[in-house]
């Protein structure tokens, strides 16, 4: 047995559906519900445009109901700003890499020194097994 049934096209709320949608339609208007955005897309408005939020009217408050029950503010991201916020995000990349390649540097010239350091012991060791060889056996 299924837990839900289906409504009827004939049947009154889905009569209003309809219509809502069929307004929606005709002027050219979608709303998605994505997450804690509301956002509002009209096919008439020029696509170059940043995208159109609806948001309420007090800070840290969403939109989730359809119409809203509060007050709300049609908003879009300005783009001034987010270009702002672009380049300072790039601008942390930029110096997050550049301290990465100086600690890889820098790790790589501590290898570099372990390195050297375990070669000239390994020399040294060498130096003094010869030289207490040749002690021992004289030519």
């Amino acid at each position: 047995m299924n837990k839900r049934l289906r409504l009827t096209g004939i049947n009154p709320t889905s009569i209003k559906l309809d219509k809502l949608f069929a307004l929606a339609e005709e002027l050219k208007i979608s709303i998605s519900f994505g997450g804690h955005y509301v956002i509002i897309n009209d096919e008439d408005r020029d696509e170059s445009l940043p995208p159109l939020y609806l948001e309420d009217i007090e800070e840290g408050h969403t939109v989730s109901n359809f119409p809203p029950c509060t007050e709300f503010k049609l908003v879009y991201d300005c783009p001034i700003a987010k270009a702002e916020a672009k380049r300072a995000h790039q601008e942390l990349v930029r110096k997050d890499a550049e301290i990465r390649a100086e600690k890889k540097a820098k790790a790589e010239a501590k290898e570099n020194e372990r390195r050297l350091e375990v070669a000239r012991r390994l020399e040294e060791s060498e130096r003094y097994i010869l030289a207490t060889l040749k002690a021992k056996y004289p030519d």
